[in-house]
């Protein structure tokens, strides 16, 4: 089942869109937003079961990161 969804989103936020469109070569800004939100489901479920992230620069250190949910 689709359900369509009208979203009202400052032009800052479009702007995210596109340029996160252009970075992944989506398709369309509906795919950006799918991915996005299976990105944000994953990353829930992941916090949510108590699991840290951790980012590894370019030049082997790392660093904490911190999720705000």
């Amino acid at each position: 089942m689709t359900k369509r969804l009208n979203l009202a989103l400052p032009s800052r936020s479009v702007e995210r869109l596109e340029r996160l469109k252009g970075m992944t070569e989506a398709g369309s800004i509906t795919e950006v937003v799918k991915d996005a939100l299976k990105t944000y489901d994953s990353l829930v479920n992941h916090l949510k079961d108590g699991s840290t992230f951790e980012v590894i620069k370019p030049d082997g250190s790392r660093v904490s990161v911190e999720f705000v949910v």
